[in-house]
């Protein structure tokens, strides 16, 4: 697992984020709230099916979550979620590292997208 922390550049893809500004911020916000809420759930249950050996149930996961997080432009995300929906063999052990990655990753992600929203002018409302 590599430590290092990604750049904004590796973790997101601007230019797909930068599609939310038509929609405006407060729909923004609330399409976000609800990926926020989402990640939680699917980090869970992609951790049980790697501990369950149910390689069904993880790529199912990996796949809704990866297409979620699409929208966002979690370039980083979407890519080890890929990897993980691809994957032949998982082992139980592998469970809980694979669950701190993809948080340690989300929570970056999430820190970018928090960093753009505050570059768009007149986008997010005055802290």
């Amino acid at each position: 697992m590599d430590t290092s922390r990604p750049s904004s550049e590796s973790l997101l893809d601007i230019s797909q984020l930068n599609s939310f500004i038509t929609i405006g911020y407060t729909d923004y916000i609330d399409l976000l709230g609800d990926v926020i809420q989402d990640v939680a759930s699917h980090l869970v249950s992609i951790q049980a099916a790697i501990q369950q050996g149910n390689l069904v149930d993880l790529r199912a996961r990996s796949h809704s979550l990866r297409g979620m997080l699409s929208y966002f432009g979690c370039i980083a995300m979407t890519a080890r979620l890929k990897v993980l929906e691809e994957s032949a063999s998982l082992t139980p052990p592998q469970a809980a590292a694979i669950h701190g990655e993809l948080q340690s990753l989300w929570d970056q992600s999430l820190a970018a997208i928090r960093s753009w929203e505050k570059s768009v002018p007149n986008f997010a409302p005055a802290h």
